[in-house]
């Protein structure tokens, strides 16, 4: 059963997980060796980006102070692990 962590901007899942930031985004890894964008509204899958190794974890953001915003996930185990992200558009 997963269980859900909610607060005003984001929604988190367990169990790697989906991250909703504003936008109308989710972010979702799921086991595979990328990251996926979905449409909110609609379910449409509107980006994927390879990662190094399969995603384990939850997607997380942060904004620079730049106010440029960051997607990113861990992904592998042991030797084989990278903590990867991706800058979103403007």
């Amino acid at each position: 059963m997963k269980r859900f962590i909610a607060t005003a901007a984001l929604l988190f899942t367990t169990l790697a997980g989906a991250e909703e930031p504003k936008g109308g985004l989710v972010f979702l890894g799921g086991g595979t060796p990328y990251l996926y964008a979905f449409d909110k509204a609609t379910g449409t899958e509107v980006w994927r980006g390879a990662t190094p190794f399969p995603t384990h974890a939850n997607p997380m953001t942060y904004r620079a102070q730049s106010g440029q915003q960051f997607v990113v996930i861990a992904t592998g185990t042991g030797p084989d692990a990278a903590l990867v992200a991706f800058a979103r558009p403007k």
